[in-house]
């Protein structure tokens, strides 16, 4: 799709495809276009993300159970777990959509525990830019506002609002323009 896109200049969504992967078709694109299209360069991209993905939640394991040790091997067993590690040598949805649920987690756990509201927005921000990955992302943001909604007393609804309404305006806004303009898969 996206070396279609960037070779045509017509986006044109595969009638077969099951996520709403917007968010890889579109940094793919970038790719291609800055350096021509390559599938060594996208499954790069995917290492890079699998990369990022380690680290943030060798951080989050580290934050919650302060055994850095421990979140070591549990950071190398995930990134041994076959699944895991086959999708790293794609260029596929598996590792994009990990990586932005992991970095929504890693966003709201600071937020909730350091009672920052933008650690919030971006746990959200994160969530709905995974939810253009696969759309199952999107549970990320309402278990966090679920959650949230239970911590009235310690966070201030206002904030709860920016940090949850916005995000969540923005994305289905754009999933509407998309249902509008028949970008949607079937």
């Amino acid at each position: 799709i996206a070396k279609h896109w960037v070779g045509t200049g017509e986006f044109r969504m595969n009638p077969f495809a099951g996520p709403t992967f917007y968010v890889p078709i579109l940094y793919g694109a970038g790719l291609i276009k800055l350096f021509g299209f390559s599938f060594t360069l996208l499954r790069i991209s995917t290492l890079v993300l699998t990369l990022a993905t380690l680290i943030i939640f060798y951080e989050l394991l580290t934050d919650i159970s302060q055994k850095p040790k421990l979140s070591f091997f549990l950071t190398l067993a995930l990134w041994f777990n076959p699944i895991f590690y086959n999708a790293t040598l794609t260029f596929m949805t598996e590792i994009p959509a990990l990586f932005f649920i992991i970095s929504g987690i890693y966003a709201y756990h600071k937020g909730f525990t350091h009672k920052k509201p933008w650690w919030l927005f971006l746990g959200s921000v994160l969530s709905i830019l995974g939810m253009f990955t696969r759309q199952t992302n999107i549970l990320i943001m309402v278990a966090a506002g679920l959650y949230a909604l239970a911590q009235l007393k310690q966070i201030k609804f206002r904030h709860l609002l920016w940090s949850f309404g916005i995000p969540a305006i923005f994305g289905l806004s754009m999933y509407y323009w998309l249902s509008v303009h028949a970008l949607l898969p079937p």
